[in-house]
């Protein structure tokens, strides 16, 4: 059964930080917990900077790599997994804005709904455009039909003046 826990917070000066992480460790929690395992128990820390014996479960399993006698990836892993991180970090860089990638998508959602839009009054010109084609049709037909019952009716016959029609 894991042991109970106390949160502890806490402010280091930005140099000693840096120490501490030349010595290997990148998590806060870890650094401490071996600090104040160095208090209670009096040990000193190896040339690595970790307190030998202490054995916190802190430290979780890291699928893929293993641990020396006293529960540390040697540095070697280490050494592999900052590289790894580093290249996860730059990676992350090259990433596309979460932001701006939904700015994107909603440009692109107004542009194929103004797209379709365009579509349907297309298609309305289209329709317009073949009724004027059929109406012109249609008084071209009539207009020539008037045309051939005139010269039907009586080609050399001419009305008198005073009839209009």
């Amino acid at each position: 059964m894991p042991e109970e826990k106390r949160k502890v917070n806490s402010w280091v000066p930005v140099s000693l930080w840096e120490r501490v992480e030349k010595l290997g460790y990148d998590s806060p929690t870890r650094a401490v917990c071996d600090g104040l395992e160095l208090l209670v128990s009096g040990h000193k820390p190896d040339t690595n900077g970790h307190v030998p014996g202490h054995t916190s479960d802190t430290v979780g399993y890291i699928p893929g790599h293993t641990f020396d006698a006293s529960g540390y990836v040697p540095d070697i892993e280490i050494q592999a997994m900052k590289a790894e991180i580093e290249k996860l970090k730059a990676e992350l860089l090259k990433a596309p804005d979460p932001l701006e990638l939904t700015q994107l998508r909603t440009k692109s959602d107004e542009l194929q709904s103004h797209n379709e839009t365009l579509k349907k009054e297309l298609d309305n010109a289209n329709t317009r455009e073949q009724d004027f084609k059929s109406m012109h049709n249609n008084y071209m037909l009539q207009m020539q039909t008037l045309i051939n019952q005139k010269a039907i009716e009586a080609p050399g016959a001419k009305k008198p003046w005073w009839q209009f029609w």
